[in-house]
């Protein structure tokens, strides 16, 4: 495999685990303030 690929595949890769771990604390933020707003009642 050329050098190119395989750091785009890894530049790929990255960019995938960063937007998981995006969508994960906005997930965890919305639970934090769903749990909040129940537990306020």
């Amino acid at each position: 495999m050329p050098p190119s690929v395989r750091s785009a595949r890894f530049e790929h890769e990255t960019a995938q685990q960063e937007a998981a771990r995006a969508a994960l604390q906005r997930i965890d933020q919305i639970v934090h303030n769903l749990a909040r707003d129940f537990f306020s009642r």
